[in-house]
């Protein structure tokens, strides 16, 4: 194309007869904008009737005394570190880990990894499943020492070689105690519940694993999982068609809560709702024949950790087959059962209700108080702070 010689606009400055060789690379010429301007090349955007330079000057619309707009900030680039040294490069165990340790994929495990890394935030379980000792030698023994193996390792910000044997350990024993996670469907793992495999896992931690001394008077409820995510539940039976009829009242125990899933429901409260209602056809004594009975449950005693179950899959009579319900449910930050709960533990429940309500309202105001303010400011010698329980005793 040859040379040229355009004038250069840039904001309010004006650069004339300015000589340009469209024979070289234009990153030439952004060289040359940059000695003009102290716009570094990769910040400019050259334009010229519209048209906006690329990487090289075809269709580019430039000709004697033409006007082309440069547009970007002058500045200086930053040196260039010296010794640059990516984590790639460097040994497995000398890259600092500033997130959570992750499971790998063994085949469709996803179910497991998910309930494993869930149940790892359970903070008072996790550290007694690290420390605590496994009574028994069968197969959910051992499954119990490979989990203690794993989250030993997964809390190691330093070192977590040995993480992915651990997981594998583990797996393989599940598999042997329990085959039907071993199905395969055309040769690979096949997809398993993670809702089953939180019940197997349940029933492994709580007869296998003790406290620290050994002993498992610690729990009253019988094992761990009962003791932090045990539900107890009071249900009420009742004839819509008899009203006269005497209501029966019996006690349930179960580890989670249901959340049912279907087109009407949106947010997970509604959920819970109608798994705790439930309409049932059993014969009447007082009627003398079947009728329609309702079934009301409320939570009686509140777990330290609440488990609930989207009850995602229905049975499809037409194909004989399970589906599942893909629809989302919303949930809030904070998901508040009071009004699922019996008056009993509600009146237990009360009182706390109250403490917290008022220490929201003081962490707000003293938010507020505090704001602008230096840390050099606030005085940290005064310890006014008051402490209430945050579990009943049983």
């Amino acid at each position: 194309m040859g040379k040229f010689t355009v004038k250069i606009k840039w904001g309010k400055e004006v650069f004339k007869d300015v000589e340009v060789d469209t024979d070289e690379d234009p990153d030439a010429f952004r060289a040359q904008l940059f000695s003009l301007t102290g716009v570094p090349p990769e910040g400019q955007k050259i334009m010229c009737k519209g048209m906006t330079l690329k990487d090289t000057w075809e269709k580019f619309p430039i000709k004697n005394k033409a006007s082309v707009l440069l547009m970007g900030t002058a500045g200086e680039l930053p040196d260039e570190p010296d010794d640059i040294q990516f984590a790639d490069e460097l040994p497995d165990t000398a890259v600092v880990n500033n997130y959570p340790a992750g499971l790998a994929n063994l085949g469709n495990t996803c179910y497991m990894n998910a309930t494993l890394q869930c149940l790892k935030t359970a903070d008072s379980l996790r550290d007694l499943i690290k420390s605590g000792s496994v009574a028994g030698g069968d197969g959910r023994a051992a499954m119990v020492q490979h989990l203690q193996r794993m989250y030993t390792i997964m809390d190691n910000d330093t070192d977590r070689s040995g993480l992915d044997m651990a997981l594998m350990g583990f797996l393989m024993t599940l598999r042997q105690v329990n085959p039907q996670f071993a199905q395969t469907e055309q040769g690979h793992p096949a997809q398993q519940d993670a809702n089953e495999f939180w019940g197997v896992l349940s029933r492994a931690l709580d007869t296998s694993l003790r406290g620290g001394d050994g002993a498992s008077t610690a729990f009253p409820r019988g094992g761990p999982i009962s003791q932090y995510f045990g539900i107890d539940r009071t249900d009420t039976l009742a004839c819509t068609e008899a009203p006269e009829e005497e209501a029966v009242v019996s006690r349930a125990s179960n580890l989670q809560l249901s959340c049912h899933i279907d087109k009407d429901i949106g947010f997970v409260m509604a959920g819970l709702k109608r798994a705790l209602e439930e309409e049932i056809t059993k014969a009447s004594p007082t009627l003398g024949r079947d009728a329609i009975y309702k079934k009301q449950s409320l939570v009686s005693r509140l777990p330290a950790f609440l488990a609930i179950n989207f009850v995602r899959f229905y049975f499809k009579r037409s194909t004989q087959e399970n589906c599942k319900i893909r629809k989302d449910v919303k949930f809030p930050m904070s998901l508040d059962v009071f009004e699922l709960c019996t008056p009993e533990l509600k009146e237990k429940l009360n009182p706390h209700r109250t403490r917290f309500a008022e220490y929201q309202d003081w962490e707000a105001d003293n938010s507020a108080s505090m704001a602008g303010k230096k840390p050099t400011d606030i005085d940290t010698t005064a310890d006014t702070t008051e402490y209430y329980p945050t579990e009943f005793q049983d």
